[in-house]
């Protein structure tokens, strides 16, 4: 039997309008201890992606330099951080998420399987992967939940 993302994804996922501020949406990312998060419409249809990445790319747009090395290596883990401060209220909170969201999300049905799926995410070098049900978002993969069905066996 073929393992399929509906079988390792994450179906409670945490989504974001469009219209909360950047400042809203990084009280939420920290909040749930989460990088990123798709972006849907009031009907639950998927609009975007928004991630901590695109958080540090605004700021950097918008002439701040580099926020940090790299969002891999490092993780900032309290809002009281002074340049949490500077990246999120002073420059960026009043931002919308549609203003840095990306509309061009990499996504999948419940039924792709496993190795496929894994080969859409390694060609886009994403870490994630939105899963839906026809339009409407039904939970997301991670390269972890991948990983997990290997080491478990589940994927030839």
């Amino acid at each position: 039997m073929t393992t399929v993302a509906k079988d390792i994804m994450t179906a409670n996922v945490i989504s974001v309008r469009a219209d909360m501020t950047v400042d809203e949406l990084a009280e939420l990312l920290h909040k749930h201890n989460i990088s990123g998060a798709p972006v849907t419409d009031p009907s639950g249809r998927l609009v975007g992606v928004v991630s901590a990445t695109d958080i540090i790319l605004q700021h950097e747009i918008l002439g701040g330099g580099a926020a940090i090395d790299s969002d891999y290596h490092r993780h900032i883990e309290s809002r009281d951080d002074p340049l949490l401060t500077a990246l999120f209220m002073d420059e960026l909170g009043d931002h919308k998420v549609r203003d840095i969201m990306s509309a061009d999300v990499i996504s999948a049905q419940q039924d792709t399987p496993i190795s496929e799926l894994a080969g859409i995410m390694y060609n886009a070098r994403i870490h994630r992967a939105i899963i839906l049900d026809g339009d409407r978002l039904a939970g997301i993969v991670s390269t972890m939940d991948i990983l997990k069905a290997v080491m478990e066996g589940n994927v030839p």
